[in-house]
């Protein structure tokens, strides 16, 4: 069992969305590639830029998962 899975791949991988799927992990994070999401969390970057690579992918869901709030 995990705290946290980030997948940072930019296409969908049938594969890599299996193990996603079935991984036990708390918090599932990634890209909206997929019209079924298996994520918890999940950006939608092909309104940002269409350059994007893992890297910037991976810098924005730390951001924004830092800026969420928990009380417990």
């Amino acid at each position: 069992s995990f705290d946290l899975l980030i997948d940072l791949s930019l296409r969908p991988l049938l594969p890599l969305m299996y193990i996603v799927l079935h991984a036990k992990a708390y918090c599932k994070a990634g890209t909206a590639k997929i019209k079924h999401p298996v994520f918890d969390f999940m950006m939608d970057i092909s309104a940002k830029t269409p350059n994007m690579d893992e890297k910037s992918v991976f810098e924005q869901i730390i951001f924004y998962l830092k800026s969420i709030q928990t009380t417990d």
